[in-house]
């Protein structure tokens, strides 16, 4: 029984390492996909919305964390490969005001990265497009 249990509990965690049914994209075929790294290792994906700014989960950043030594790799297929990256560190990072750890809503996160100068100052609002 006990057996049973840890190979139960064994092929649970490889399920989640692979998206079921899905196939590996085409290289470099996702230009906006970026990693999201701690001290050189993968914490999260994350989308690029433009040259400055990222998007991931809130869960992916601890409020403790020190975004300062974090950073953003683009240009990656496989996490293990280097070649042709670039790198940018994480200048701030602005979590959606209504996020909450303990139920996950409003899981979003925008990170600030790239050049150097002043940090933008986070404000996440709503935007009215074509009002008027």
């Amino acid at each position: 029984m006990e057996r049973s249990v840890i190979l139960l509990l064994l092929l649970l965690a490889w399920s989640h390492l692979r998206i079921i049914g899905g196939r590996e994209a085409k290289p470099h075929s996702r230009p906006y996909m970026v990693s999201v790294q701690s001290k050189g290792v993968h914490v999260c994906g994350g989308a690029l919305l433009n040259p400055r700014w990222v998007l991931t989960a809130a869960h992916c950043v601890p409020p403790s964390a020190d975004v300062s030594r974090m950073t953003v790799v683009v240009g990656l297929h496989r996490l293990q490969e280097r070649r042709d990256t670039q790198s940018f560190a994480i200048r701030t990072a602005c979590p959606h005001p209504g996020y909450d750890r303990r139920t996950m809503e409003d899981d979003l996160l925008l990170l600030q990265v790239g050049m150097v100068g002043a940090r933008k100052r986070c404000q996440w609002g709503s935007s009215r497009r074509g009002a008027g």
